[in-house]
C-alpha cells in the first residue's frame, strides 16, 4: 500500500508499533472512504432523527463521540467480515478497490 504523509494510515504508521490508538488509526485508515460514507450515514440518520434541531455545544460533543464510536465500529465489522469471508472481501474490493 503507498503510503501518503496526509493520510491517516500514514499517521497511524508512525506511532507506537504495540499502541491501541495506532491500531485503531490504521483500520479507519484502510477503510477510509467507507469510513466516510459511514459517518454522512450516521449524521443523516441523526439529523432526521432530531428533526433538523441545532445541537447545543454539549450535545455537539456527544454528536462527535458517538459518531466517531459508530465509523470505528463499521470499520472493525468490515474487516472482521473481509477476513472471515472470501466472498465479503472479494465485494469490498470490487466497491471501493
Amino acid at each position: 500500500m503507498e503510503e501518503k504523509k496526509e493520510t491517516l494510515y500514514w499517521i497511524g504508521s508512525r506511532l507506537a508499533y504495540r499502541n491501541s490508538l495506532r491500531r485503531m488509526i490504521l483500520l479507519v485508515g484502510r477503510y477510509s472512504l467507507l469510513s466516510y460514507l459511514a459517518q454522512i450515514l450516521f449524521l443523516q440518520i441523526l439529523f432526521r432523527l432530531s428533526g433538523g434541531e441545532k445541537v447545543s455545544e454539549g450535545g455537539a460533543f456527544y454528536v462527535v463521540i458517538m459518531t466517531s464510536v459508530f465509523v470505528f465500529l463499521v470499520c472493525k465489522g468490515t474487516a472482521f467480515c473481509c477476513e472471515k469471508y472470501a466472498h465479503v472481501d472479494k465485494a469490498y474490493r470490487l466497491v471501493f478497490g
